[in-house]
C-alpha cells in the first residue's frame, strides 16, 4: 500500500516536473529598461548593416547583427533641436514646436520621459548642450536633465585617451553601474556631439590618422561645409577622413558602454536603441554639405538599429520615422500610448510578428534654416510656418522649399541624382496638397529667449552660430 502511493506520487511529480519543463520560458521582462544612444550627425552609411562598403565598426556592426536593422528610417528635420524633441514626443516639429533657436517645446506637447515617470521608470538624460540646452524644454519629464557641454577633460575614462572630449560615455557607465536588481527600470537617453564635431580638426584625431598637422583649420573647414568658400578635392577629402576617425573613436566608446551593460547584468533585460538624429553632406559639386537648411536624403535618411529581449534580428523594410520611438517606448514597456501622436509603435515589428511594409506618408520639415548658393544661413518665417517640406510616400521623395521643388524616385534613384519635378507625375499634385498642410503651422511654438552669450558660444563652437 505504502510503495503503491509512493510509486504514484513519484509519477505525479515527474508529470508537473516534465510539464514545467516544458513551460515556456519567458523571454521579456513585464518592465524593460531602455538604453537609446544618439550619436549626432551619423549618416545612415556609416555603418556596414546599411552600406555594405562602409569601414569596420567592431562595435556597432557586432550590435547590429543582434539588432533589428531598419533599412528605411528617416529623421524629421535635418538639425539637432526639432529632431530629438521629435524622438521625445512622438510629433512633427510643426506640432511640437521646438524649430528654431527661439522656439522651445509646446506648453502641451506629450513628453515620453513623463509617461515613462508615471510608469515607473527613472528618467535620465545625458546630453550634449547647445540646441539640447533646458531652455528649449527637452528635458521635460525628466527625473534628470544634464545637458553639457560636452568637456575637452583629462584622457581618463572609458573613452580613452584619444576622445577625451567624450565624457557623456563615462556618465552613461556610471549611471549603469548604480543599478541593482531593486533600482526599478530606467530609460537613459544618451546623446553626443562627438561626431558632430568632425570639423573642428582635432589635434588627437589628426594623429590618429597619421598625418602632418593640416593647413585646413577649423575656421576654414566651417566655411567649406556651410559653402561660404569654395573648397578643393585635397579639403573634402580630408574632411571625410576626420569624420571617419571620430566614428572609430565613438565605436571604441560605444563598445565599452555596452561592456558595462553586460557587466552590470542589465543587457538582458535593456532594449539597446542606436540612432541619429540627422546625417550629414559631403557632396561638394552639387551643394549638399554639412546639415541643416536641406531636406535631402544624405541628412534626413538615418541609421536605426535596435536590439533588445525579445527582438528578432535582421533587416526591416518598415518605413521608420524618430516620430515612432516614443510609442515603442510605451508599447514595450505596457504603458498606455496616447492618441494623437505622428508616429507609430513598431514594436510587434520588433519582435519578428510583422513583416510586411506599413503604408504610410512620412514627413520632414525645416523652419529655421535655407541652404543655397549662397550658403547655410538661419531665416525663419515670421509666422513660424516651415520654410521646406519633405514629403516620403510609396517610394517617392517630394521636397518643397525655398528655391524650389524636387521629387525623386528612391527606389531607382537613392542618391536623388534625377529630380523629376520637372516632369510633372501624377502623383506630384498630391504630394503638393500634404507638403502644403505640413507647411502651415499647426500648433503654436513656445516662445523662448534668444541665445544668451555662453549659449552662443556653444552654438558657435557646434557651427551653427556664425
Amino acid at each position: 500500500m505504502r510503495g503503491g502511493r509512493s510509486k504514484g506520487f513519484a509519477i505525479a511529480l515527474l508529470s508537473a516536473l516534465a510539464v514545467a519543463a516544458c513551460a515556456p520560458v519567458p523571454t521579456e521582462p513585464e518592465t524593460p529598461n531602455f538604453l537609446i544612444l544618439s550619436i549626432d550627425t551619423m549618416r545612415r552609411d556609416s555603418l556596414r548593416a546599411f552600406d555594405p562598403s562602409a569601414p569596420e565598426l567592431p562595435a556597432l556592426d557586432a550590435l547590429a547583427r543582434r539588432s533589428a536593422r531598419f533599412q528605411d528610417a528617416v529623421s524629421t528635420a535635418s538639425w539637432t533641436l526639432p529632431a530629438h524633441a521629435s524622438l521625445l514626443t512622438g510629433l512633427l516639429p510643426g506640432r511640437h514646436g521646438a524649430t528654431r533657436p527661439d522656439r522651445g517645446l509646446s506648453k502641451g506637447a506629450f513628453s515620453v520621459a513623463g509617461a515613462l515617470g508615471e510608469a515607473g521608470y527613472r528618467t535620465v538624460a545625458l546630453v550634449g548642450s547647445g540646441y539640447l540646452a533646458p531652455k528649449y524644454g527637452l528635458g521635460r519629464g525628466f527625473d534628470q536633465y544634464f545637458a553639457g557641454p560636452e568637456r575637452a577633460g583629462a584622457a581618463a575614462g572609458p573613452t580613452g585617451p584619444e576622445a577625451p572630449w567624450r565624457d557623456v560615455f563615462v556618465r552613461a557607465g556610471a549611471f549603469l553601474r548604480s543599478r541593482t536588481p531593486s533600482s526599478g527600470p530606467f530609460f537613459l537617453l544618451a546623446h553626443t556631439y562627438g561626431l558632430h564635431d568632425y570639423f573642428q580638426v582635432k589635434p588627437a584625431t589628426v594623429a590618429a590618422l597619421g598625418i602632418e598637422p593640416p593647413a585646413l583649420d577649423r575656421a576654414r573647414a566651417l566655411d567649406c561645409m556651410v559653402a561660404k568658400q569654395a573648397c578643393s578635392p585635397a579639403e573634402w577629402a580630408l574632411l571625410e577622413a576626420l569624420y571617419d576617425q571620430e566614428l572609430r573613436f565613438m565605436d571604441r566608446a560605444v563598445g565599452e558602454l555596452l561592456d558595462v551593460l553586460e557587466a552590470t547584468g542589465l543587457a538582458d533585460s535593456t532594449w539597446v536603441f542606436v540612432l541619429s538624429d540627422h546625417g550629414e553632406g559631403f557632396d561638394s559639386p552639387r551643394l549638399r554639405l554639412a546639415h541643416g537648411g536641406r531636406l535631402h536624403e544624405d541628412v534626413i535618411r538615418i541609421p536605426v538599429v535596435v536590439a533588445g529581449p525579445g527582438v528578432e534580428p535582421g533587416d526591416r523594410a518598415t518605413p521608420f520615422s524618430l516620430v515612432d520611438v516614443a510609442p515603442t517606448l510605451l508599447e514595450l514597456a505596457g504603458a498606455p500610448v496616447p492618441a494623437g501622436l505622428d508616429g507609430v509603435s513598431m514594436a510587434a515589428v520588433l519582435r519578428g510578428e510583422a513583416e510586411a511594409p506599413l503604408a504610410r506618408t512620412r514627413v520632414a520639415q525645416e523652419h529655421a534654416y535655407v541652404f543655397d548658393a549662397q550658403g547655410r544661413r538661419e531665416e525663419g518665417a515670421a509666422d513660424d510656418s516651415a520654410l521646406g517640406v519633405a514629403v516620403l510616400r510609396d517610394g517617392r521623395w517630394y521636397i518643397t522649399a525655398p528655391d524650389g521643388e524636387s521629387l525623386y524616385d528612391m527606389g531607382n534613384d537613392e542618391s536623388q541624382s534625377l529630380d523629376l519635378a520637372p516632369t510633372a507625375p501624377a502623383d506630384l499634385q498630391a504630394l503638393r496638397e500634404t507638403a502644403r498642410r505640413h507647411r502651415a503651422v499647426r500648433r503654436g511654438a513656445r516662445a523662448v529667449a534668444p541665445p544668451d552669450a555662453a549659449l552662443r558660444r556653444q552654438l558657435e563652437s557646434l557651427g551653427y552660430a556664425r
